[in-house]
């Protein structure tokens, strides 16, 4: 058992399905598809007792408490700042476990540190270790998580493998025999992102959803059960897909034959336009400017019906009196069923003379006469 392992009595009280309340244990990473990149960013990981953050040139640090070696710098001295884990570079990912600790390489190979009681160090021994050891048998690995005495990794092709401490199933291969190498975790495939409870396992996979082994006292495998289970079973009504918003429907398919606007003799501006196809169309808009880049205000009242579906296109009109003579812009927008909308075209008119000019100014002529 680990030095000054008091977790005995706090297990009596909170029961097993205690889940890491520190940011440890739901170190939840989501993975590039393909391999492990080189280039780092920073990121840090909280133990129980310890800490780890890796640095833009791929080094790891540690601080806090090292009864275990969980530092990773040759000693078992705790350490209130920061210390440099031995031998290790290129590291690209880290997770924390309890007493353990686990890193990336850009290689794709996984190496850990600290207890190892219950074989969570991968390397096929319950010895501890305060300088990093290589997990067995892994490559291609391109994220990690550490529960409390169990650690997970992902591979490049999407499957999971896990060893340690497996008395609840929280390895996910099947069995309850603790391993100190890794074991495939049985049935998952195309995953995105790991997590690791105190005695629990998560996984997202590429269609969003979610699946879960291993202890499940408090219901925290999310299959409506509260029995354990050693093989993944999907968690009840959820994805998880980051939140990202629903696809914007693209734009309605109307491609214009023209667009044009004509100044009457009368101060009025005719707007006529052909479509050559529509798909989805519900109508038109028309939008009056003074200026080229100006702000354009639309000038009908109602959405102008359209054809809808029309593969051979259809002719629209329509008749703007403008409040003044001068230069106006015209823009015309379609409208689809799902409210989407594409602006067509800048039509430039003069309006020489305001609507009743005309009728005004062969009056006076007449009366001249």
């Amino acid at each position: 058992m680990p030095k000054n392992n008091l977790f005995s009595a706090r297990i009596a009280k909170v029961g097993l399905g205690f889940l890491w309340c520190i940011v440890v244990f739901f170190s939840l990473v989501f993975i590039a598809a393909g391999n492990v990149s080189a280039s780092v960013t920073p990121t840090v990981a909280a133990g129980e007792y310890h800490s780890l953050a890796v640095k833009s040139d791929g080094t790891v640090w540690a601080w806090g408490y090292n009864g275990n070696g969980q530092l990773g710098d040759g000693t078992y001295a705790s350490s209130s700042t920061p210390v440099q884990v031995s031998g290790l570079s290129g590291v690209v990912a880290v997770a924390a476990g309890w007493y353990h600790s686990l890193a990336v390489k850009s290689d794709g190979t996984v190496w850990a540190w600290g207890y190892n009681g219950n074989g969570q160090l991968g390397d096929g021994t319950s010895t501890n270790s305060n300088t990093p050891v290589q997990v067995s048998g892994l490559s291609g690995v391109v994220a990690v998580a550490a529960g409390w005495h169990h650690s997970l990794a992902v591979k490049s092709d999407g499957t999971v493998w896990a060893w340690g401490h497996n008395g609840y199933g929280q390895l996910g291969d099947g069995t309850y025999a603790s391993s100190s190498t890794p074991v495939q975790v049985s049935g998952l495939s195309g995953v995105v992102a790991v997590a690791a409870g105190a005695y629990h396992s998560l996984a997202v996979k590429s269609d969003c959803t979610v699946w879960a082994w291993g202890h499940n006292g408090y219901g925290q495998l999310g299959n409506g059960a509260i029995s354990k289970s050693n093989v993944s079973v999907q968690a009840d009504d959820i994805t998880v897909c980051g939140g990202a918003p629903e696809p914007t429907p693209p734009p309605t398919a109307v491609t214009l034959a023209y667009f044009h606007a004509k100044a009457g003799k009368d101060g009025s501006v005719t707007l006529t336009w052909k479509t050559a196809t529509e798909v989805d169309n519900a109508g038109f808009n028309l939008y009056r400017s003074i200026k080229k880049d100006g702000d354009y205000k639309k000038i009908n009242d109602t959405l102008i019906p359209a054809m809808g579906n029309a593969t051979t296109g259809a002719k629209y009109s329509y008749t703007d009196t403008p409040p003044a003579k001068g230069t106006y812009y015209y823009k015309l927008e379609d409208v689809d069923y799902n409210g989407i909308s594409t602006m067509h075209g800048q039509e430039k008119v003069k309006v020489k003379i305001m609507s009743g000019d005309a009728g005004t100014k062969k009056s006076k002529r007449k009366k001249g006469r």
